[in-house]
């Protein structure tokens, strides 16, 4: 950093307010953020609590149902509101963390999570007067022809059921008898989600930075600039592989939306999907290195079409709104012609995807996480002299002489019976 303080400096004290994107680069800064907690505090700013992100104070303010594993129903069940929903963190959580930055009010401090974007008019405007006057908020932005295959690929992780196709018509408005939710418009509404909150601190107090893959240090560097840290100690962070939010690449989409499917119609309670789908088969295909000929998911280009000419919208809107911008405007429409791939069916998925998904269920049915990593049971004796009982064969020499067809069967037919029980289906001798 030089001796003169950069432009974008927040004064002591400010209260910086990371509301989002989604999809914007927000997991690596919040692990740069995390994993320099203490260098942050030496350097006169405050990262709050001991977390990754914010995710329980941030939803806990905005009733938000970010505990997953705590979710009550079935997969595609529709939601009731209850007057105490597990699933909706206790406020306690927003107000531990208000507490903390109100103990040291002299150094800047942050908070991040991207569900803050989804906030309508009145819930964005209470948590400004919460966070206090002193608020300062970072909008994180990138085109919509690079979000939303992303964004699919994310809402599959939770149950989701609809293909990238009809979810596109739903999230553009299209379909009025099923749209998706007003809180992912708002956040998809790039113009009016900068103009709202821009109208609740003004415009002064709204830095919009906008992603692109040309310039993937841009987030780190601008917050460094904006909480007065020296050049490199969050662009200079390299996020273990362990840590980083992959998107899944598009035969994983199609596995995991065939999965989502199943369950639906078995109506799989959400606590057993968590448990052997979200921490099972995602965990370990997130874990898996996708080869260099695995294809991305992409937009059809109707879709993409779609979103430059919003694109474009949403950048004048942003432009007149007199907000400080870091990036090109222009980078939010670029011109694509992104075609998707036609989907395929299951027993057209590489066969170590297959594997992965039946390894990440039959590993979480027995207790030793997603990747057998907690200690195997003793073996137990077949006879009263102690003769043990013959070992079965590793898993994984087993499925590689199965084909891709027969893997795919066998992890529909046991995860079936293990919903349907609570049980793990028997394996024969």
């Amino acid at each position: 950093m030089s001796d003169e303080p950069s432009p974008l400096l927040l004064p002591e004290g400010a209260r910086l307010f990371h509301v989002g994107v989604m999809k914007t680069g927000t997991t690596a800064l919040q692990r740069a953020l995390a994993a320099q907690r203490q260098l942050l505090l030496d350097s006169g700013v405050r990262y709050p609590g001991n977390e990754v992100n914010h995710r329980l104070p941030v939803g806990a303010f905005m009733q938000a149902r970010v505990l997953k594993h705590a979710r009550q129903g079935a997969v595609g069940q529709a939601h009731k509101k209850k007057a105490a929903d597990p699933s909706i963190p206790p406020m306690s959580e927003w107000t531990k963390l208000i507490d903390e930055i109100e103990s040291d009010p002299t150094r800047r401090s942050v908070i991040s999570y991207e569900i803050a974007a989804n906030a309508a008019d009145a819930r964005a405007q209470q948590f400004v007067d919460a966070i206090g006057e002193r608020t300062h908020i970072v909008i994180t932005l990138r085109n919509l022809a690079a979000i939303l295959p992303s964004f699919w690929a994310q809402v599959l992780k939770s149950a989701h059921t609809t293909p990238l196709n009809d979810w596109l018509v739903r999230a553009f408005g299209d379909d009025p008898d099923a749209p998706v939710s007003a809180a992912l418009q708002r956040a998809l509404n790039h113009g009016e989600l900068v103009q709202r909150w821009a109208s609740i601190v003004g415009p002064e107090n709204v830095t919009v930075v906008i992603v692109d893959s040309s310039q993937p240090d841009l987030i780190t560097e601008a917050f460094e600039q904006l909480l007065g840290l020296e050049t490199g100690v969050l662009t200079n962070y390299k996020v273990p592989d362990s840590g980083k939010n992959r998107s899944l690449r598009l035969q994983e989409t199609e596995l995991l939306l065939r999965v989502n499917q199943m369950c639906e119609a078995h109506s799989v309670d959400w606590n057993s999907y968590v448990n052997l789908v979200k921490r099972g088969v995602v965990t370990r295909l997130k874990s898996r290195t996708p080869g260099d000929d695995e294809p991305r998911v992409r937009l059809p280009s109707w879709a993409a079409a779609r979103c430059a000419e919003l694109g474009a919208a949403h950048a004048e809107q942003i432009k007149a709104s007199g907000v400080r911008i870091i990036g090109d405007l222009a980078s939010l429409y670029p011109q694509q012609s992104s075609s998707a791939r036609e989907g395929g069916s299951l027993a057209q998925i590489p066969t170590d995807i297959a594997l992965e998904s039946v390894a990440g269920v039959i590993s979480r049915a027995t207790d030793r996480g997603a990747h057998f990593a907690k200690p195997k049971q003793r073996v137990e004796t077949g006879s009263a002299t102690g003769t043990p009982k013959k070992k079965r064969p590793d898993p994984s020499t087993v499925a590689s002489s199965f084909t891709t067809r027969e893997l795919a069967t066998a992890l529909r037919i046991r995860l079936a019976h293990r919903l349907r029980t609570r049980r793990s289906k028997p394996l024969k001798n």
